[in-house]
């Protein structure tokens, strides 16, 4: 994700090429235009709404369907932030589709390319809407989620709603030429976001991992977060604990044992640097500190 000369790097997918290149051999180069400056727009409104919002934006990529652009702190956003930045892209489309309107009603805008222009930015909105990862609404659905099951938990969820999303709109495609509504390109797209929600659910573990690495980071910015008590078993593994962990809020961990009597409190760093040296299956019982074993706390 590092920064090249101040610019994001742009990556266009191979498929979108292959679809651009369709497109140009089938004699529609106008179309392929208006499909890659619709493209290119949705990621330029994420990137200006992640500048502003003061993300760390590194690599674009283009994809059939939107594409993706990353952020390097885009769960330290606040949850506001984060929804802002993932609905920039659509209302980047529908922006250009209102835009698109007055065009055609004052004659800049004619023909099928004009009337393309305004259908795939209007799909392009709709489409990324759903509720499900990769797709803006699937941000917007994992971050609601993130506060309340964690990051882990939501990216995961999200990732299989998306996997869902992808078959459903596959199966779409394959039956639009029997309607004569749409061609094969749309389950083209419907296998692509298959494989793109597939990799998200691949990588959820990574995510959730930088988001505990970065949280010490998030918390000296701040100054100030909202808090969280989380009680555990002693016997409960680090990875269980730090899968409740919320982006925005910093957590401490009162652990008793199997009576509920009091062992001890760890703080959310204590068990990230746990983690991140032991391992997961570690119990949270064997890094409580010495000092506060067995000693209860005072009202």
């Amino acid at each position: 994700m590092a920064l090249t000369s101040g610019y994001p790097r742009l990556r266009i997918h191979p498929l979108l090429f292959l679809f651009l290149t369709v497109y140009f051999a089938a004699g529609m180069i106008e179309r392929a235009a208006a499909a890659f400056a619709a493209l290119l727009a949705h990621e330029a409104g994420h990137l200006i709404a992640g500048r502003r919002l003061g993300a760390v934006t590194g690599r674009i990529e283009l994809l059939p369907f939107g594409g993706i652009t990353y952020v390097e702190n885009v769960n330290a956003l606040s949850l506001t932030g984060q929804i802002a930045f993932a609905l920039a892209g659509p209302a980047t489309n529908l922006l250009l589709f209102c835009a698109g309107l007055g065009l055609v009603r004052y004659g800049y805008l004619t023909g099928k390319t004009g009337q393309f222009f305004l259908t795939v930015n209007l799909l392009l909105a709709a489409f990324n809407l759903l509720p499900g990862l990769p797709l803006d609404g699937g941000r917007v659905l994992a971050a609601f989620l993130s506060r309340k099951k964690g990051l882990y938990r939501a990216t995961y969820l999200g990732a299989r709603l998306g996997q869902l999303t992808g078959l459903l709109t596959f199966a779409g495609g394959v039956l639009g030429p029997l309607s004569g509504r749409w061609g094969l390109d749309v389950a083209g797209v419907g296998l692509f976001l298959i494989w793109a929600a597939t990799r998200e659910l691949r990588f959820a573990p990574y995510l959730f991992l930088r988001q505990l690495l970065a949280k010490e980071r998030e918390f000296a910015a701040a100054r100030v977060l909202p808090g969280a008590v989380l009680v555990a078993l002693e016997e409960a593994r680090l990875l269980d604990v730090a899968h409740l962990f919320r982006p925005g809020c910093f957590s401490f961990v009162v652990v008793t044992d199997y009576r509920g009597e009091w062992k001890g409190v760890l703080s959310e760093s204590a068990v990230i640097r746990a983690l991140t040296t032991g391992g997961g299956s570690v119990k949270v019982g064997t890094i409580l500190p010495a000092a506060t074993q067995n000693e209860r706390p005072r009202v």
